[in-house]
């Protein structure tokens, strides 16, 4: 349960946990926009709940273009916490940890200016310390950003550590991997060797945090790449989830609050059961009128399984009545402990908008996620957003995808009364 904040500030989603602070998307009601707000919980001791706000009070008071901004930052009865921008939520570790290094056209608009800003604080008196791929922060029309204020840091901080751990971390976004293997020239089309010796002086403590800014700055910018169709089409998947999650999340938010954190995307691999498919009426369409999106078909989706989920009644999670429902077998012990999850594929025709799904109960981790095909495996989908189900209707915002399959996945499962572990569906919507 999160310290009670200003009544400006209204909770919308638990995002997760980074170290010791809880991350939530919010709404500040004062001036209509998202926010994102980072605070600690009564588990966090007095020394603790000091050294957080020393550090993200004085990082307020420091002004550069690649600098991550703060809004607000208080003590409260049973924290302490800090609201700074919301910029979707993506940070160069989601991007690694989907495959998407930097291309060195990206890396060449945004190292010197990650140096920069951390000049900035070295100037202002203020030691980083806890610099790597989560606090540096991306959005899809503003530079990248050096944030992650506030966590625990390093048991001594210094400017050449800093200086070291962002060359570090400049590194691995161009190659995927930490430094010690190949220099990035060797191994990366483009990069010129002047970069290879700039990292090295760099993480051993040769340049300052300036120093290090002007030299990423003096190395010849590239041409404009000429990206690859297969290139391009995995940035604009990202801009478009990027997009999703920040409209999504707020639709999301009037209906979920804080739960156990985002789901688990599994890594294991399946072949597609054979479903028991519903299905429903398709839309006729008319000619130069785009029409209201509508449910091809719904089933079962059990990769990890025997095969079946309950897939005889699936058909009434779309049949237009929410008392009639659809509900996962009741597992006897945590999904975590049995298989990665379990769910339901939507197939739709048209352009939908939003989502809507009604009779979920609380406590349910769950994410939505999008294919033009049905495919074997969870990872192997878009996932749009995701969130932990507060219980009664929820409201999704999507991302403009025409046609498809959209899968609710549900990672973990709650506790229910009769000492088993199931979720229900009344019934998914879909409208423009």
């Amino acid at each position: 349960m999160p310290p009670p904040l200003p009544a400006r500030y209204r909770l919308e989603v638990r995002l997760g946990r980074d170290d010791d602070i809880e991350e939530w998307l919010a709404t500040d009601e004062h001036l209509d926009r998202p926010v994102l707000i980072r605070l600690l919980g009564p588990d966090a001791d007095d020394r603790r709940r000091r050294e957080f706000l020393a550090i993200v009070q004085a990082a307020a008071a420091v002004r550069h273009p690649n600098l991550e901004p703060i809004f607000e930052a208080e003590e409260v009865a049973g924290g302490a916490y800090f609201v700074c921008e919301w910029n979707g939520g993506m940070t160069l570790a989601s991007r690694l940890e989907a495959g998407e290094t930097l291309d060195y056209s990206e890396f060449a608009e945004n190292a010197a200016g990650l140096a920069g800003a951390l000049a900035a604080l070295h100037r202002a008196g203020l030691n980083h310390g806890a610099i790597e791929s989560r606090a540096v922060l991306y959005t899809i029309s503003r530079p990248a950003r050096l944030g992650g204020f506030g966590r625990s840091r390093r048991f001594l901080a210094t400017p050449a550590g800093d200086v070291a751990d962002l060359a570090a971390v400049l590194e691995q976004s161009l190659t995927g991997f930490a430094p010690g293997g190949p220099p990035p020239s060797e191994v990366i089309d483009g990069v010129p060797p002047e970069l290879d010796g700039i990292l090295q002086k760099a993480r051993n403590g040769d340049l300052d945090a300036d120093s290090f800014s002007h030299a990423l700055d003096a190395i010849p910018r590239p041409l404009p790449p000429v990206d690859s169709p297969t290139r391009s089409l995995r940035v604009l998947i990202l801009a478009g989830i990027l997009i999703a999650l920040a409209a999504g999340l707020i639709w999301l938010g009037r209906f979920l609050s804080g739960g156990s954190g985002l789901p688990v995307i599994p890594q294991s691999r399946a072949t597609v059961p054979s479903p028991t498919v519903a299905t429903t009426t398709i839309t006729t369409l008319v000619e130069g009128v785009e029409p209201p999106p509508a449910i091809v078909a719904a089933s079962a989706f059990d990769p990890f399984g025997e095969g079946g989920e309950n897939d005889q009644s699936v058909g009434q999670a779309i049949d237009g009545n929410a008392d009639t429902t659809w509900r996962t077998e009741r597992y006897r012990d945590p999904m975590e402990l049995l298989k990665p999850g379990v769910g339901v594929v939507v197939s739709t025709t048209g352009l939908p908008t939003t989502m809507e799904v009604a009779g979920l109960q609380a406590g349910a981790n769950f994410s939505v996620r999008w294919a033009e095909a049905i495919l074997a495996t969870p990872e192997e989908w878009e996932t749009v957003l995701s969130g932990t189900s507060e219980g009664g209707p929820v409201r999704l915002q999507l991302p403009p995808r025409r046609d498809g399959h959209w899968l609710l996945w549900f990672s973990s499962l709650p506790l229910q009364g009769d000492g088993a572990y199931w979720v229900t569906i009344g019934e998914i919507t879909f409208n423009r």
